[in-house]
């Protein structure tokens, strides 16, 4: 899970912010090990896709109309909005995936940590 992922499904039980077991101010590890965050919530370790892998997996996605996301620390973004990454975000909490107008829009941005392509399971 990114970090606001995290916090949101934790406050649904009342375990997130100060004293909770996840706020933006704790140490964490999130995104399977991605981002590492230590004391007072600063980024200690992060791993990032190379940018050949990234415009490569969303050429695949626009080939194909697979929905695609990147994560990109605290954000998801995306080319296009799809019904998929909509319940990512309401169903799993992940960040809403921000509509970007190319992939060097994201690729401009906050390095991204992670990719994850939603679709259909046939």
């Amino acid at each position: 899970k990114a970090r606001p992922a995290a916090v949101r499904a934790c406050a649904t039980v009342e375990l997130a912010g100060p004293g909770g077991i996840v706020h933006t101010d704790t140490p964490g590890v999130f995104l399977q090990g991605l981002n590492v965050y230590g004391e007072e919530g600063r980024l200690v370790h992060q791993a990032t896709l190379a940018a050949q892998v990234v415009e490569e997996a969303f050429a695949y996605s626009l080939e194909h109309n697979i929905a695609l996301t990147a994560f990109t620390g605290d954000r998801c973004q995306t080319l296009f909005a799809h019904p998929r990454l909509d319940e990512l975000h309401h169903t799993f909490f992940e960040p809403p995936s921000e509509v970007m107008p190319s992939v060097r829009a994201i690729l401009d941005g906050p390095p991204v940590n992670k990719l994850l392509f939603a679709c259909p399971p046939d």
